[in-house]
């Protein structure tokens, strides 16, 4: 099991993890970026532990949706994740299906 890390980006686009990753620098965050639900799934079941779990909403494969239930539903048992969705194409139907499955912030 690996220390806790701050915050755990997923976003499939590369260019959006590398603005992230600036931001978290500057303020000395730690932190992992994830291409995608999956990987960033395997990498919590392995034992890594984030505080925040900043998600993409719309994503190849795995939705922001589903990780986000995934996380809260299965695999946040001795674990405290705030979990944000986020997107740019969204409306209100899609923040509100992000907090009915435990998203703390859409």
């Amino acid at each position: 099991m690996s220390d806790r890390k701050d915050v755990l980006v997923v976003d499939d686009a590369e260019f959006v993890c590398e603005v992230y990753a600036r931001i978290l620098d500057i303020d000395r965050y730690t932190y992992d970026l994830c291409t995608g639900g999956p990987a960033a799934l395997e990498r919590i079941a392995q034992g890594d532990r984030y505080s925040i779990a900043v998600i993409d909403y719309i994503m190849p494969g795995m939705n922001g949706i589903d990780m986000a239930r995934e996380l809260k539903e299965n695999l946040e048992e001795d674990r405290d994740i705030y979990v944000i969705v986020v997107t740019g194409h969204a409306g209100m139907q899609e923040a509100i299906e992000a907090l009915k499955v435990g998203a703390e912030d859409f």
